[in-house]
């Protein structure tokens, strides 16, 4: 695994699953292990938004667009910009995920894969988010698991976690290589 290998080639990684997944734990870990920087997309969320999560009330279709258009923007800036950045998102949605990746070709999408059961022990024991506990079923039902995305087992330890992505990292780095060299 060779880490200044993924350097030298800027990409976006969104680390998607449902709350208490071990999206922000696996993605501050990994951004802190590239020098990348770390995005959490419920820094995109609205005053109005968080507040309305914590009592446990689900996003309106209106307050979800509005949220996926700030995190598509964020992304894509950081592509401008050329910066590796590595993001915690939710990605419940097949299509939330296509609107905030849209015809993006530079992000590798991450689903960390946790059983229900893991899940809610998780989210019941944590403070670090504005999260209602009350809301992992809904979340959990409406999860439709990306088609082309990396599955990691996210019962994993965090360190074989982050190994597994930074070894995925390198393969899509070295076939995006091999086809430049054709």
């Amino acid at each position: 695994m060779s880490v200044e290998r993924i350097e030298r080639q800027a990409q976006i990684v969104l680390i998607t699953g449902v709350a208490g997944s071990g999206k922000t734990t696996i993605s501050r870990l990994l951004s802190s292990m590239l020098g990348w920087e770390f995005k959490d997309a419920d820094d995109f969320q609205t005053s109005d938004g968080s507040n309305k999560l914590n009592r446990g009330y689900p996003l309106n279709p209106q307050e979800r667009d509005a949220w996926l258009e700030r995190i598509h923007n964020a992304i894509k800036a950081a592509i401008q910009k050329g910066n590796g950045t590595i993001m915690a998102f939710p990605g419940l949605r097949k299509s939330d995920r296509n609107k905030v990746i849209g015809d993006n070709s530079q992000i590798l999408v991450v689903h960390l894969d946790v059983p229900f059961a893991e899940l809610n022990e998780s989210v019941r024991y944590r403070s670090h988010s504005f999260f209602n506990p009350d809301l992992l079923e809904h979340e959990y039902a409406a999860l439709e698991k990306p088609e082309h995305a990396f599955i990691v087992d996210g019962c994993k330890a965090p360190i074989d976690i982050i190994h597994s992505i930074l070894d995925r990292m390198n393969d899509v780095t070295n076939r995006t290589r091999d086809i430049e060299d054709e």
